[in-house]
């Protein structure tokens, strides 16, 4: 009798081991499905519903002076995007904006060094366009 109870508890266990891991492939197989048909809903043409940047245009903030002496500061500075739907946006993704500063006359220190007017290229993705600065004296 106690042999009979103990190969009993034996085949459970091995009974809920199998159970376990069809359980664990079930799961598996479920998640892939759902992330499958995740992926699928998430991918499907909606870029045709996006509007497409025309240009781009950059301005100076108002009230902004540069002064000979201080440095170039990008932040005043904005740039829009004109869309294909007739809006405009800012672009607000500022690390993917660059400037040409070869343009201007800085030092080391990325502080103006002659007054004078510059025509600042501006670039964003495969956008460019130019902006006027103007550095006065101290």
């Amino acid at each position: 009798m106690l042999y009979g109870n103990k190969y009993n508890t034996i085949k459970r266990s091995i009974i809920m081991s199998k159970f376990r891991k069809v359980l664990l492939v079930v799961t598996l197989i479920a998640v892939a499905v759902t992330s499958i048909a995740l992926v699928s809903a998430c991918n499907k043409d909606d870029k045709d519903d996006l509007p497409n940047i025309e240009s781009i245009k950059a301005t100076v903030a108002s009230g902004t002076v540069f002064t000979v002496g201080t440095a170039f500061d990008s932040t005043k500075i904005t740039v829009t995007a004109k869309l294909d739907n007739g809006e405009e946006r800012k672009v607000e993704t500022v690390k993917a904006i660059s400037y040409d500063l070869s343009v201007l006359k800085l030092n080391a220190e990325g502080k103006f060094t002659e007054a004078g007017e510059y025509t600042l290229p501006v670039k964003y993705s495969d956008w460019s366009t130019t902006v006027k600065i103007v550095v006065t004296e101290a």
